[in-house]
């Protein structure tokens, strides 16, 4: 007995020391300077100069320039493509996606900047590689508020997939909007369960009438006898998605844990 003893607990150290050492190699790798790193082609002076000129280009931009985005956003699609076949004649596919992706950042940027004051100076500028994306984002300082510029690209071919311009929150902001989503969840969830609860108790009360339930499983059979058939299967489909979503949101959550331990690892996510 003494001897098994012994084994297991080296065992759990061995375990121990495996697990230090895969912490210590994930520190290492995430611990490269960004400002001398290549990112597939691209310097982080290059991808900072992207951003700035991005900023520079909307701070300077006329009211009659973006005014006339705006409109292509506030269009219909007819009426947006009906206004750049004419605008914009001979404009191939990925340049008519280009407009409309200024467009949409003009549109960001005038909903950000309500509020927030003149424009002071760039601040901080942080890239940040995560498995086939690349994303750079751009502090800008202004009187009141703090805005960010995110740019975000494809790793494989440095193609921007988004970009937007946000309102920065203050912690406290951002923990009255947790709290909310919060409360939210838990009002849904319960009242999910009052009207479960309240569902099987109807089952339960025609037990008296000499209604049985299945032994074998008594909980989808409150729903056959409450709702028929119907809800027999009903029920059998809300724990297989309960089972599945369960799945998917271990083997994600596990995934974001893996690939910090090295990039080979991020690179195949």
């Amino acid at each position: 007995m003494q001897q098994n003893r012994k084994v297991t607990f080296m065992k759990k150290k061995i375990l121990l020391m495996i697990s230090m050492c895969l912490i210590v190699l994930g520190l290492t790798a995430c611990g490269a300077d960004p400002t001398t790193v290549d990112y597939n082609g691209y310097s982080y002076d290059q991808l900072k100069s992207t951003c700035e000129n991005t900023v520079m280009a909307l701070k300077d931009m006329s009211d009659q320039e973006k005014q006339i985005y705006l409109m292509l956003v506030g269009m219909s699609e007819v009426e947006r493509k009906n206004y750049l076949a004419t605008a914009a004649a001979g404009a191939t596919e990925s340049q008519i996606e280009e407009i409309m992706r200024q467009a949409n950042l003009i549109a960001h940027w005038e909903e950000a900047r309500k509020g927030v004051g003149e424009f002071k100076e760039l601040g901080e500028f942080v890239v940040t590689k995560s498995g086939k994306t690349l994303t750079c984002e751009q502090k800008i300082i202004f009187e009141s508020r703090p805005l960010i510029l995110t740019y975000v690209y494809n790793y494989h071919n440095m193609e921007v997939n988004d970009i937007t311009v946000d309102q920065i929150q203050t912690l406290g902001e951002k923990m009255t909007n947790a709290g909310l989503n919060t409360l939210m969840g838990m009002g849904i969830a319960t009242i999910v369960r009052i009207f479960l609860f309240l569902a099987v108790l109807g089952v339960v009360t025609r037990l008296a009438e000499g209604v049985t339930l299945d032994a074998g499983n008594p909980a989808a059979d409150a729903f056959r006898l409450g709702a028929g058939e119907l809800g027999y299967r009903f029920a059998g489909l809300v724990l297989l998605c309960a089972a599945i979503t369960s799945i998917i949101g271990a083997a994600y959550t596990s995934v974001s844990f893996l690939k910090t331990f090295h990039p080979a690892i991020a690179e195949k996510e």
